[in-house]
C-alpha cells in the first residue's frame, strides 16, 4: 500500500504551483502533487481552498493584485487564451487605455462556456495568431499579444488622440519600430490603417491632446 505524502508536503508542492499562477490552481495540478480529489470538497470546506469554478482553485489567502484574473483566464481556457486588445495595451502600459473587462483572443473553433461566478465575463475575439510575431509569454506566465500586433488590433477600437499616445509609448521604449508597423499594417482592417495613419500624422504634428 502506498505511503501516504505528508500535508506539509502536498501544501508545499501546490503552493509552489500556485505562487507563479496568482494562487490559482487546476484540479489536475493538484491531483499530480497528490492530493486526492475525494478530498477536495474538504479544503473548500476548511477555508484552505476557494473553489472558483468547475476544475480551478484558488488558496483562500492569496492577496488579490491587478492582472490576477488574467492568470484565471489562462488556466480556464486550458492555454489557449491570449491577452489582446485594450488588455493588451493595459499590460504593456502604452498610452492612457485601460480595459473595463478582460480582452482575450481565442482560436476560431474554441468552444468553452464561461463561467459565471469569476468576475466579469471577458470579451472573447477569435483569430489564429502566430507565435513570437503575435504572440509571446508575459513575466507573469500567461500569453500576451506582441506590442505590433497590440497597436493593430486596438486601433479600431480607439481614437487616434489616445492611439498615438500608445504608440509614443510604444516607440519610445523599443518596443515598436516603424518599419515593423508599417509591414503588419498590410493585414490589418481598413479601420485600423485609418486610425493608425491618423495617429501617426498628429504625432508628427505634435497634436497629441489627451492628458
Amino acid at each position: 500500500m502506498p505511503s501516504r505524502i505528508p500535508a506539509a508536503v502536498l501544501r508545499r508542492d501546490l503552493g509552489a504551483i500556485a505562487a507563479s499562477q496568482a494562487g490559482y490552481f487546476t484540479a489536475g495540478q493538484a491531483l499530480s502533487v497528490g492530493y486526492e480529489d475525494a478530498n477536495f470538497g474538504h479544503h473548500v470546506r476548511t477555508g484552505a481552498w476557494k473553489r472558483v469554478t468547475r476544475g480551478i482553485y484558488r488558496l483562500a489567502d492569496w492577496p488579490d493584485q491587478p492582472g490576477d484574473d488574467l492568470l484565471f483566464w489562462h488556466l480556464w481556457s486550458r492555454g489557449q487564451a491570449v491577452v489582446s486588445h485594450l488588455s493588451a495595451v493595459e499590460h504593456w502600459g502604452l498610452g492612457q487605455l485601460e480595459a473595463d473587462r478582460p480582452h482575450l483572443t481565442v482560436p476560431r473553433g474554441f468552444r468553452r462556456v464561461l463561467p459565471t461566478q469569476a468576475g466579469p465575463a471577458p470579451v472573447l475575439h477569435r483569430r489564429e495568431l502566430e507565435w513570437q510575431s503575435d504572440v509571446t509569454f508575459s513575466d507573469r506566465g500567461f500569453k500576451v499579444t506582441t506590442v505590433p500586433r497590440t497597436i493593430i488590433d486596438v486601433a479600431p477600437l480607439v481614437d487616434a488622440d489616445h492611439l498615438a499616445l500608445a504608440r509614443q509609448d510604444a516607440f519610445s521604449r523599443g518596443y515598436l519600430r516603424s518599419e515593423l508597423l508599417d509591414r503588419w499594417m498590410l493585414e490589418a482592417t481598413p479601420e485600423a490603417v485609418a486610425t493608425i495613419s491618423r495617429a501617426r500624422a498628429q504625432l508628427h504634428e505634435g497634436d497629441v491632446s489627451v492628458r
